[in-house]
């Protein structure tokens, strides 16, 4: 009998085990549940990529747009400001920075050309305009012959200066542009009045306006110069003279995921309405050009 006893012990003490075993079996994971590690990955903060965005004084308050639009995306944009039109898209063919808010659609493919370069607008998103400014006189009619004008350098800032000036009588240009459509100085075939016109770096043409007849300027500089109101204008530029800026990057960059999401972004009704209140009507956005021009 006590063999008995301690055998049927010896079993209980079996199936208590082979019961405690079990109990510790893991049940099969669904594969629809992520694992600790997947939720971890998921929960990951997206990396955090810098882009350098060239622009020049006129055309800080689009870049700093840029920056304050892609805050907690991962992407943080450095604003980095040059004193010369042409000098960030130099940058940016050298791989120097990633992008630029500065130079217009057709000057950048004249860019292009001249430099064997491969730069790309993959979202225009504001015209800039001219107009013909002086302290001195109200109207054109008014210069004296031989009056002194200052002008923007530069192919197509030379183009535009012309053709604004044919506009207001003061100049005739021939038939067709010379310089890969653009007009310059050996286009002009009657200057009656001998007028003088002098070219200089676009950030500066305000900057004399006192010692000479006129100027034609960029509004905005016009504006940021503190001379004169930029409604001031004698004249202005056409609508079909007018090409689009936006942002500009080298050509491998264009489907980049940043670039994409930089135009996501800042095409919306609140980034509209900060670049308005930010430039005050002196860069007119892309999408709205028909409201200044009807």
């Amino acid at each position: 009998m006590g063999k008995i006893k301690k055998l049927l012990s010896l079993l209980l003490v079996c199936v208590l085990a082979l019961s405690m075993s079990a109990c510790q079996v893991k049940p099969a994971e669904s594969p629809d549940v992520p694992s600790n590690g997947e939720i971890a990955e998921a929960n990951k903060p997206a990396e955090k990529k810098t882009v350098k965005i060239g622009c020049v004084s006129a055309t800080e308050p689009a870049a700093d747009l840029m920056k304050t639009a892609l805050e907690g995306t991962g992407v943080e944009v450095e604003v980095v400001v040059f004193d010369g039109n042409n000098l960030p898209a130099e940058a940016l063919n050298a791989g120097d920075i990633d992008g630029l808010f500065c130079n217009s659609l057709k000057w950048m493919k004249t860019f292009n050309d001249t430099n064997k370069a491969n730069l790309t607008m993959p979202m225009p998103y504001y015209y800039s305009y001219s107009g013909l400014y002086s302290t001195k006189w109200k109207s054109p009619e008014e210069f004296p012959n031989g009056a002194k004008i200052i002008i923007a350098q530069g192919l197509a800032n030379i183009d535009g200066c012309l053709t604004m000036l044919e506009d207001t009588g003061l100049i005739k240009l021939s038939d067709k542009p010379s310089e890969n459509n653009f007009y310059s100085f050996l286009d002009i075939v009657e200057n009656a009045r001998n007028i003088e016109i002098i070219p200089t770096e676009l950030t500066t043409t305000m900057s004399s306006i006192d010692d000479v007849d006129a100027v034609i300027a960029s509004a905005v500089i016009v504006r940021d110069s503190g001379k004169l109101d930029p409604s001031s204008h004698m004249a202005i530029s056409k609508k079909e003279n007018m090409t689009p800026q936006g942002l500009i990057v080298r050509s491998e960059d264009e489907n980049a995921d940043w670039v994409k999401l930089t135009m996501e972004k800042m095409q919306t009704e609140a980034c509209y309405k900060t670049f308005n209140e930010a430039f005050g009507g002196t860069f007119i956005l892309y999408s709205e050009i028909d409201k200044y021009f009807k």
